[in-house]
Order: C-alpha cells, then structure tokens, then sequence
C-alpha cells in the first residue's frame, strides 16, 4: 500500500499549472479500475456491473468538471468577479473602477469620445448659426409676403374703387342710350307704318285713275283726288318723321360713342393701374425668389449638418462612458465581459457577470464560466438585507449563491447603496443609517453560516454618484448628463466621490485583495478542483450512508420473511399430515359403516366377503377422488402464503429502496441520476409453481399405490370369514363378520397410514428443498446492496485520499 501510495503522490507533481487536472482524472481511472466488479456469486455480478456504471458515471460527471475548470481556468493574472442580482449595480461599479483606475480600453474610448465631442460641438453651433440664417430669411420672407400682400389690396381697393366710379358713369349712359334706343325704335316704327300706308294711297289713287272716265281724268286735272289730299298730308307727316328719326339716330350714335368712349378709358385706367401694381411687385418678387433660392441651399445645408450630427452623436453613444450600464430591463449584460487593470504595477481582471435573477437559462453558462475563471468573486446586492431563500418550484437568491460560489476561496459583498438624489441622501449625512448597519451584519452572518470561512466581511458603496462625479464624457442630453448637472449643484466631483466611499473600495483592492496574488490564483484553482472532487465524494458519502442503512433495513426484513416462510411451511407439513389422517379415518369410518350395514342383514361369509370388498372399493374410488384434492387445496393454500409473503417482502424491498432513493436525491445534485435499483432476484412465480410441482407429483393423487394396499387387506378379509362360517351360530357370526371386519379395516388403515407417510416422507424434502432456494433468494437483495455499500465505500476512500494531496499541493 506504501508503494501505491508513493506511486499517486508521484503522478500529482506538477509540471505546469493545468497538469493538477490531468493528473486528477488519471486518478479517477485508478479509483474506478480498483473497484472490480468481478464477484464469486452469480447474484452479485449483475449488481456489481450496474454499480461500476454508476461510478463511471461520477467519474465522467467529474472530469466534465474539471474539464470546464480546466477550460475556464486564469493562472497568470488574478481575476475578480463581479456577481449579483440583475440590477444591483455591477456594471455601474466596473465602470466607475475602470474611469477612476485608468482601464486601458476605457482611456481609449474617453479619448474618442473627446475627439468626437469636439466635433459634435462644431457641428452643433455651425447647425445652431444656420438654423438663425433660416429663422432670419423666413422672417425677410415674411415681409415680403406681407408687402406683397398690400399691393394686392391696395390695388384690389383702387380697381373697385375704380369700378365704381365707371360703374355710375355707364349706368348713366346706359339709362341715356336705353331710352334714345327706345324713342329711335319708336319713330322707326312710325316710319314704316307711315310709308305702308303710303304705298297704299299710292295703290289705290293709282287704281281709281285706271277706271276714271275720260271726262273725270280731265276733271281731275283740276280737282285732286281725296286719296291724293290724305297722300301728301301723309308724306309731309313721312318726311317729318323721318328727320325726327335721323336726328335721334344720331343722338343714339353719339351717346352710344359716348359709351364706348367710357369703357375705352376705364380698360385704360385698369390697365394703367394692373401695370403699376406689376411693377411695384416685381421688385418684391424678385427678392423673395432670392431668399427662397438661399433658404433651399440652407436646408440642404441643415440636412447635412444634422446627418453629420447625427453620426457625431451615434459616435458618442458608442464611446461615452456608462454604455456598459444596465437600462433597467433583465438580462441588460448577457455575455461575461472582462477588464484589465493595473495597479501599482499588479495586473488583475475585473469580471462583470450577468445578472442572477434575470432569464437564467440564457445566462447560466456565462455565469458558472465566471465563477470557475475568478478567484476571487464580490456578491453585489443593492439591499443590506441578506439574500432571500427560493421554495420548491424555484431556487432563491441564496440557494444560487452558495450553488454558484461554493467553490470562491474569497467572497466579499458589496452593498451597492441606491442613491437617486445625492443632495438629500449624501449631503452631511453617512453613507449607512443605523438600520443598515444593522441589517449588514445579519447579512455577513448569513452569507458566512453559507459559505463558510471563505466568506470575507460587506462592504459599503454607492456606485452610481461615484460614476456621475468621475466622468464628463457622458452622452449629450442623456438622463446622466442631467443627472451628473444635478449632482454637481450640490458637491464638487471630489466631495460626491468621496461621499460615495469609492475610494475606501479602492484601498481594499490595492491593500486587501491584490498583495500575495499569485498565491491566491493557485490556492484558489486548486481549491475548485479539489471542491469538484469533494462534492463527488460527498456524494459517493451519502450513497455509501444510503446503502449502509438500506441494508440493515434490507437484513431485517429479510429475516422476518424468512422466519415467515418457515412457519408457512411448518405449517404446511402438519396440515397436510393432519388432513390425510382425517381423510382416511372417514375412508374407515364409511367402509365399516357400511359393511356393518350388510352384516345386519345377516349375511352368508360369502357375501360378508363381498359386502367388505365393494365396501372399501367404494370408499377407496371416493379417497382417490378427493385425497388429491385435498392436498393440494392445502398446496395451494401454501402457494397463496408463500406468494404473500413474498410479495410482502418484494413491497418492502422496493418501499425500502424507494425510500433510500429520494433520501439520496435530496441530497445530490440531480445531475447525477443516480437511482438505486436492486433485485431482489426471486422469481415468485417460477418457485411457488416448483413448489406445487414437487408436491403434486407425489404418488397419493393416482390410486395406484393405494389399491395395492387395499387389495391385500381383502385378502385377508376372505380368510377370516370362512373360519367363521364353520362353527358358529347367525348371531355369533355376525358377531365375527365385525370383528373381522374391524380387524381388517385396522390392518388397512395401518398400511394406508403408512403408505401416506412415506409419501409424504417422499415429497416433502423435495418441497424443503425448494423453500431453502427460496430462503436463499431471499438474501439477494440484502447481498446486493451489500456489495454496492462496499465498492462505493471503497471508492470514497480513494477520493478522499486524492483530495487531501490535491489540498496538500495547493497550499504549498
């Protein structure tokens, strides 16, 4: 053993750092090949194989592991995370950390975000000063349009103006020409009614000269006719009329050139007065078409600008200080990220961790891949009360605290105080009230009964004023740039960082955590690796423990049972024996009964012989019958019991087994599936239907064994009767006849007795036998979790002799 021993602490040595996990997982081969699982008993081979798979299980459990630890493992630079509930602060402390300590990336973007604010503010006052040349020339654009709007009215007052002076001048030239007209069409038409009628005087003077004698045409020469008179009267009425209707025409003509006249000089007065409006608003218009020209070349202009604005300010966004902060919503941080940092020439890591209570399954990796990589963690929770536990449907926040940072060396928490309005909260006033003070020490009692030794003490802070007051290179117009404005109306940057205890927090990393690094970064790697193997062996503890009492537990049950089952078949025996007494005392009973019977009758000895031979071959045809039937309702009866007993036995086995196996489960971790299953090996209905087999085949269930006996009882029978015949009287025969017929009756049942012992004697070590192999059964299950008890027990042992060279190592 000194040799092995030699051997395993030879292949721990290290070579390089990440060797500690080669060289564990070749110890767990050896710890798994040391237990064999070959076994002398048949029962016990099955049990052995199922529990090596258990351990090679464990095993490979454990080398994914260290495999991740292997993975995720920092050993050159000391690595702090930074671990909590979604919203507690981290981001906004790591921040501030890497502003005030000089985090190379963070010098960087602060740079950028200088250079891109420089333009941003050119581009600003230059979009600033235009936007004054657009207000100026849309103000000169108003004028405009307000000048040019009084020429339209002034002009539209002068045109009605106008309008309405001609308007009265042509409605009275109207009125004049309208009445001319009506007086011309009048006179008009009394010279066309006039000349009408003169043609008519002139038609009928005509007329009458045609048809006048000679005598009247001389006549006439001297005397006019009165047609003639009432002619010339006529057209000198005509000619009158006619010069009254030239002299109105030509009074209509001139009025009528009167009016047109009018109208020629009111189109020309209008005209003269569109022309001057014209002309004043074309020199108006000329000059809003300036400034609408120079107002589209300024909205180009401002379109530029605010796109070139724009992208300044995108470029802001991206370098001004606080993008890693959180905007409330869950899961702001979804992937781990990592900042490096040096301090008085250390180089360590800070860890910002995603959020606890967020949607864990999408960060759950990032977390446990934290956890392993850091060495030391800081819990930051912005309530100085301690962390809440989780019930049955969902683990808490402490449950995954110690789930997560079981395996930290060093573990600090950080109370992340929520200070919104430094003014009323920090001004002249401690960080901490008494109540919180209070409330912290519970929490560091908490977190300390939890993690134990590697739990350090709570520290103080309020993140978010220490970042506002450490950094000007925040967002233009952002919520933080309002906020920090706000601050700083109350406290200079100096006075907030201080009142914010950043500085304190800064001390302890450089006095506290950073000295002896290096060895912390290996105390701690060896520490995880050795808490993997631990947890193993814990496990294998509580297996080991599971199967030590599941088999004292299995030991008693299985000695009740088998104290049952031999009382069963002891039971057995006598029944059987009782019940094929009693079988055949009825068999004598009937027989005599009726040969009794048939004496009375005073029979002849012939047929005394008969009367005795149908007798028992009467009865022996109702023996064969039921005789089988008997015994084996008794085998049955057997059968029932050493089923229910067995069945019993297998509920108890399995209820045990159950039992163990939730006692287990509550105690692992559920990743190990590891379920107890034991069989118990008893093939109930395989030997029970053994046992009736055995009995069954006994000779008492064909007749052939007893009709030989009965027979030669007959025999004797025809002897004795003969004798009797030869001497005696009818009563004194009678009395014979019974005699012998008791005589033979007695002989037959001695023979039947005897004949039902030996069979009896014949089946029962059969039947014994199978009871033993059912005794024996009934040890498997107590053997098997022996074995296993054994062999997991072995396998602890080894793994706690690993973990003690692992510890050995790393606090060399």
């Amino acid at each position: 053993m000194q040799g092995t021993g030699s051997q395993r602490e030879k292949a721990i040595e290290l070579s390089s750092p990440s060797a500690i996990y080669d060289a564990i997982s070749q110890q767990l081969t050896k710890v798994i090949d040391s237990t064999s699982a070959d076994s002398s008993a048949p029962e016990l081979k099955e049990v052995s194989q199922k529990t090596r798979s258990q351990l090679q299980e464990l095993q490979q459990s454990l080398q994914n592991q260290l495999s991740e630890l292997q993975s995720n493992a920092e050993w050159d630079t000391f690595t702090i995370a930074f671990y909590g509930e979604t919203g507690a602060g981290k981001s906004t402390l790591i921040e501030t950390l890497r502003i005030l300590l000089d985090e190379p990336t963070k010098k960087a973007t602060q740079k950028v975000f200088k250079a891109s604010y420089s333009g941003y503010v050119d581009a600003q006052s230059a979009l600033t000063h235009l936007q004054q040349s657009i207000e100026e020339s849309t103000l000169k654009m108003n004028e405009l349009e307000e000048q040019l709007k009084a020429i339209d009215d002034n002009h539209e007052k002068s045109r009605r103006e106008l309008e309405a002076e001609y308007q009265e001048i042509e409605a009275s030239l109207q009125s004049e020409l309208e009445k001319l007209g009506t007086s011309l069409e009048s006179k008009e038409q009394v010279v066309r009614e006039l000349s009408q009628k003169e043609q008519q005087l002139t038609s009928a003077i005509h007329n009458k000269r045609q048809q006048t004698s000679l005598w009247q045409k001389l006549i006439l020469l001297f005397k006019k006719l009165p047609e003639e008179v009432e002619l010339m009267s006529l057209q000198n009425k005509l000619t009158e009329t006619t010069q009254q209707v030239d002299a109105t025409r030509q009074q209509f003509n001139a009025q009528q050139s009167k009016n047109e006249h009018i109208q020629q000089e009111r189109a020309k007065k209008l005209d003269g007065l569109q022309r001057k409006t014209r002309d004043a608003k074309s020199e108006l218009l000329s000059q809003k078409a300036a400034i609408e020209a120079q107002q589209r070349a300024f909205f180009d202009e401002e379109q530029q600008l605010e796109a070139s604005l724009e992208e300044k300010h995108a470029e802001l966004v991206n370098s001004a200080d606080g993008e890693i902060i959180g905007n409330g919503q869950p899961d702001f941080t979804k992937q781990t990220q990592r900042y490096d940092f040096t301090v008085n020439g250390q180089p360590f890591a800070l860890l910002d961790v995603p959020g606890i209570e967020g949607k864990e399954g999408q960060v759950v990796h990032e977390i446990e891949k934290a956890v392993q990589t850091a060495h030391a963690v800081f819990y930051v929770t912005n309530k100085p009360a301690p962390p809440q536990t989780g019930d049955n449907e969902r683990k808490g926040t402490l449950e995954k605290i110690k789930l997560h940072l079981g395996a930290q060396t060093e573990v600090w928490t950080i109370f992340n105080k929520k200070v919104t309005n430094p003014k009323y909260t920090l001004k002249n006033r401690p960080l901490l009230s008494d109540d919180e003070k209070a409330s912290l020490l519970t929490l560091e009692d908490t977190m300390r009964e939890h993690l134990g030794s590697h739990f350090q003490s709570a520290i103080s802070l309020s993140a978010l004023p220490a970042f506002l007051a450490s950094t000007d290179c925040l967002e233009p117009n952002s919520e933080n740039e309002k906020r920090r404005e706000k601050c700083l109306q109350a406290f200079s940057e100096s006075e907030l960082i201080d009142a914010s205890k950043i500085h304190a927090f800064i001390d302890k990393l450089k006095l506290e955590l950073l000295p002896n690094s290096q060895a912390k970064i290996q105390q701690s790697n060896f520490y995880k690796a050795k808490l993997a193997v631990d947890n193993t062996t814990d496990a294998l503890d509580v297996l080991s423990d599971t199967f030590s009492t599941l088999t004292d537990e299995l030991n008693s049950t299985q000695n009740s049972s088998q104290h049952q089952l031999k009382t069963s078949f002891s039971a057995l025996q006598k029944r059987l024996h009782s019940r094929g007494e009693s079988m055949l005392q009825r068999f004598s009973r009937r027989a005599r009964q009726s040969t009794y019977e048939a004496i009375e009758k005073d029979i002849s000895n012939d047929a005394f012989k008969q009367a005795l031979k149908t007798a028992i071959k009467t009865e022996q045809d109702v023996l064969n019958q039921k005789l089988p039937d008997a015994m084996e309702h008794e085998i049955k009866r057997f059968q029932e019991d050493v089923a229910d007993i067995l069945k019993r036995f297998e509920e108890q086995t399995q209820e045990l087994s159950n039992i163990s196996e939730q006692l287990s489960s509550s105690k692992l971790d559920e990743k190990l599936n590891l379920k107890i299953k034991i069989d118990n090996g008893i093939n109930v209905t395989g030997l029970v239907a053994s046992v009736i087999g055995g009995l069954v085949s006994a000779p008492f269930t064909g007749g052939a064994g007893l009709y030989f006996v009965i027979a030669s009882a007959a025999g004797v029978v025809v002897s004795v009767a003969k004798a009797v015949a030869s001497f005696f009287s009818s009563s004194y025969k009678m009395s014979q006849q019974r005699k012998s017929t008791d005589e033979n009756l007695h002989k037959v049942m001695d023979q039947l007795k005897q004949s039902l012992t030996e069979n009896l004697d014949n089946a029962i070590p059969e039947m014994k036998s199978i009871v033993e192999d059912l005794d024996k059964a009934l040890e498997n299950p107590t053997k098997q979790a022996k074995r296993r008890h054994q062999m997991i027990q072995q396998a602890s042992v080894r793994l706690k002799t690993l973990s003690n060279q692992v510890n050995a190592l790393g606090v060399m």
